[in-house]
């Protein structure tokens, strides 16, 4: 079994995967994030009226690293839970207020949530499982061996924007970028 945390900490999270501990910043700190935006990589007709994506995203860079090591992202606009590892994109389409599926590091993974008890299941190729709850400020959640090699601190962070969708973790930027 591994044990991920994720925890709202201000305006960071910290991240608590087994041992491991990392702290990721909103992704409209992050300056690769502000590249992406920059150089147009992002369309205009995906932003609302107010300037926001309806993403909520998180960046890591490890210690020591001069760019980004992961972006982790909650898209509520196009209904996507994203992680970004350098360019390497793992996806699952989520159904509002319901639960998803698509691939992860290339591994089929099936989301079921329960908004009521603020409880997840995933299952990884029908046979590996992990299983967690989450509040407002926390998620927690406990993986088979087989589900930690595609359930790791970057999903966990994702997973986690799109449950508590924390205020200061939303992307809001007006087009054109300077």
């Amino acid at each position: 079994m591994a044990s991920l945390r994720v925890a709202l900490m201000g305006r960071r999270l910290g991240i608590r995967e087994d041992a491991r501990e990392m702290l990721a910043v909103p992704s409209m700190e992050h300056p690769d994030f502000r590249r992406v935006l920059e150089h147009g990589w992002v369309s205009p007709p995906s932003f609302g009226p107010a300037g926001d994506l309806r993403i909520y995203s998180a960046a890591f860079t490890a210690p020591g690293e001069a760019s980004y090591a992961w972006f982790a992202s909650a898209d509520w606009r196009r209904g996507r839970i994203q992680v970004d590892r350098q360019g390497a994109i793992s996806d699952i389409a989520m159904a509002p207020y319901g639960g998803g599926h698509g691939r992860v590091r290339g591994e089929r993974v099936e989301l079921v949530l329960d908004y009521n008890h603020g409880s997840a299941s995933l299952t990884v190729n029908e046979e590996h499982s992990a299983l967690g709850k989450w509040t407002p400020t926390e998620l927690a959640l406990e993986t088979d061996k087989g589900a930690s090699t595609v359930i790791d601190a970057a999903f966990a962070v994702a997973l986690f924007l799109w449950c508590a969708r924390p205020d200061a973790f939303l992307v809001k930027a007006i087009p054109p970028f300077p």
